[in-house]
């Protein structure tokens, strides 16, 4: 699973300029124990990947960084690179607690 965004577009200034240059992230899960060994080859996958279905975005790279939940580590601290909240578990999601309700 790939997940694509390109934050930067959210600017409508930015977005409208003929020179701008955009930001792009793509986000994929992998096992937590596996990214100090396999970082490298895990951007290089990914970024073959993205440009396979999104070519035309090649000659607009400059620089390409993969983040991973080490680098997330490194900078938050977060618990083994958990930044995006609770375990989607189905015990979660069946926890009446944690479901959205309207006030």
């Amino acid at each position: 699973m790939l997940y694509v965004s390109f934050p930067s577009l959210k600017d409508p200034a930015l977005a409208a300029r003929a020179d701008a240059k955009h930001t792009a992230e793509v986000v994929t899960f992998v096992r937590y124990a596996d990214f100090e060994a396999l970082k490298h080859d895990m951007e290089r996958v990914l970024l073959r990947q993205l440009l396979a279905r999104l070519p035309k975005l090649a000659p607009l790279f400059d620089f390409v960084e993969l983040s991973t939940p080490l680098s997330t580590e490194h900078f938050v601290r977060p618990a083994q690179g958990s930044i995006y909240g609770l375990e989607p578990t189905p015990t979660r999601f069946a926890n009446r607690a944690l479901r959205p309700r309207s006030m």
